[in-house]
């Protein structure tokens, strides 16, 4: 994925909140607090969080407490309306800020009432899948991704430009903190500050125990794994009676040491039961072993059998080379079917295509006729046989080695993995259904394209093309992909000896090279899409 449009800070202030100062100053170590908070208004869950607050505010160790938002899936009390009300009592908030059980307009909504209320610190996550509600499971909605929210927030806070039909009006900029959360395994946190050029990470501690260790192990959480080799060491800590909490904390502080002595910008700690002079004993006992961090290396070191990892592993220091593995190691194969729809797509959707022309020439016709319905019905059969097609109109299946995120896809993910996967496979599915990353990265691997998945920055579905025809949509310019392929035209302007380049004169995304991807995405995210077509009129 490429990075998120940049959070400009105000000129009026150097930092919004203390907590973004904490992560900016280097002579400062930045510590979060994790509180999960449960359902219900005034229940013990809630009364928990809120002795933790005033105990925060009293020690001052803590730069801002992280409240959840839905943890698990599960309904809980609002982590917007909570964080609000422990402003009043003098501690910051990061708030978890999710995407699963809101649309964009209500995210937008709930971030203009944040800012009223001064909380800054968001943490942008796609959010778990939803598990548990009233009278049954809760729909999910994941209308965007962590990508898209962040990108939403970069956008109110440089002032959101809103435009109607006879004019442009630029709103007042708020004044975020934001930030995201990385695989593999919730490991670290990235917070993309407001205005400043490098981009903090926050490492993730949890006080493990043995039971919660055990559902980790079991693939019980999505997203954190506890291996065989760590969940034996768990089982030997709970042996012990009573000495096993401090082995816990022990082992918390000792982590607290490698991440500072990495050079992190800060911790999250967070745990089940954790209490506020327990978070203190690491903290001190953390400083403590700072000095000695690199002797700690090697007990940490309890990897996934055959896990895959981005860098090759340094034998003598037991950390990362900087050198990326050796990937043409592990061929794969696209399969018949992956080679087929390359075929299709070059025909149909690329310029110099066998029937390219004659296919655009036809949508143009069809586009608002009587025929336009027959047409649209047609593509949805083929697509509903060979892909599964959701008929959202706004088609990211070329971007996606030709998997459909729609209904692959449990959150219908444009813009990569969400996290929650397990061995490859879907956290809503798993051992049944293998994550639809892992298969079009498997695919665009066979032909060396792998890149290209981190090269593109997918906008979410434009809900008004849903049920009409995405060839239309493509060949007419409405859709995301062919906006985006318009676009990549302007990086080659001139170029040709017949004048202008034309829009069908360049690949599409899915078939440039990652630079040039990355280019032309660059290019294509200064404007906006051009409205779409009104379905009201024939």
């Amino acid at each position: 994925m490429s990075s998120p449009s940049p959070i400009l800070r105000s000129p009026a202030c150097k930092y919004h909140t203390k907590f973004q100062a904490s992560l900016l100053d280097k002579r400062t170590f930045s510590v979060t607090w994790e509180l999960v908070l449960g359902r219900g208004s005034f229940e013990r869950s809630q009364e928990i969080v809120l002795e933790s607050a005033n105990a925060v505010a009293k020690g001052g160790k803590v730069h801002a407490l992280t409240i959840t938002d839905n943890p698990g899936g599960n309904p809980a009390i609002s982590s917007e309306m909570l964080s609000a009300e422990l402003a009043l009592l003098g501690v910051e908030s990061l708030v978890h800020f999710t995407c699963k059980d809101k649309n964009r307009n209500q995210l937008e909504g709930l971030l203009y009432g944040l800012e009223r209320e001064g909380v800054r610190n968001l943490l942008a996550l796609t959010g778990d899948y939803t598990s548990g509600g009233y009278l049954g499971r809760s729909s999910p909605v994941f209308d965007l991704d962590s990508c898209h929210l962040l990108d939403l927030i970069g956008a109110l806070n440089r002032g959101l430009e809103v435009r109607t039909r006879n004019r442009s009006t630029m709103m007042k900029p708020t004044h975020f903190c934001a930030g995201a959360a990385v695989s593999p395994f919730k490991a670290l946190l990235v917070m993309k500050t407001l205005g400043f050029g490098h981009v903090p990470l926050v490492g993730n501690i949890y006080l493990l125990s043995k039971g919660a260790g055990r559902l980790m192990n079991r693939n019980g959480v999505a997203g954190c794994v506890v291996t065989d080799e760590l969940m034996r060491v768990l089982e030997d800590e709970a042996g012990s009676g009573a000495a096993a909490q401090d082995k816990r904390l022990e082992r918390a502080a000792k982590m607290y040491a490698l991440m500072k002595g990495m050079g992190f910008a800060g911790v999250h700690i967070g745990g089940h039961g954790m209490t506020y002079e327990d978070l203190s004993l690491v903290l001190e006992k953390g400083e403590a072993l700072t000095p000695s961090w690199r002797e700690y290396i090697r007990e940490f070191d309890m990897p996934q059998p055959n896990g895959w990892y981005f860098f090759d592993k340094d034998e003598e220091t037991g950390l990362n080379t900087e050198d990326p593995v050796d990937r043409t190691k592990t061929p794969t194969s696209g399969g018949l079917g992956y080679a087929l729809f390359r075929l299709t797509h070059r025909m149909m959707f690329r310029d110099k295509g066998l029937v390219f022309r004659p296919t655009r020439a036809i949508a143009r016709k069809v586009d608002g006729s009587r025929c336009e319905h027959s047409f649209t019905r047609l593509e949805q059969v083929m697509k509903g046989i060979t892909n599964e097609c959701m008929h959202c109109g706004d088609c990211a299946m070329a971007e996606l080695a030709y998997l459909c995120p729609m209904s692959q896809c449990s959150k219908g993910q444009r813009n990569g993995p969400c996290g929650g996967s397990f061995e490859g496979y879907c956290e809503v599915y798993p051992e049944k259904k293998q994550c639809i990353y892992v298969r079009a990265y498997n695919r665009l691997k066979s032909k060396g394209e792998e890149e290209t998945l981190a090269a593109l920055h997918m906008p979410p579905v434009n809900h008004d093309l849903r049920w009409t025809s995405s060839w239309i949509n493509f060949y007419m310019e409405r859709d995301q992909c062919a906006t985006r392929f318009a676009k990549q035209a302007v990086l080659h302007a001139g170029s040709h000896d017949d004048g202008p380049a034309c829009h069908h004169c360049n690949p599409r995304p899915c078939d440039l090279g990652p630079e040039e991807a990355s280019a032309a995405e660059e290019a294509s995210a200064a404007e906006e899409r051009p409205p779409s077509r009104d379905k009201s009129k024939p």
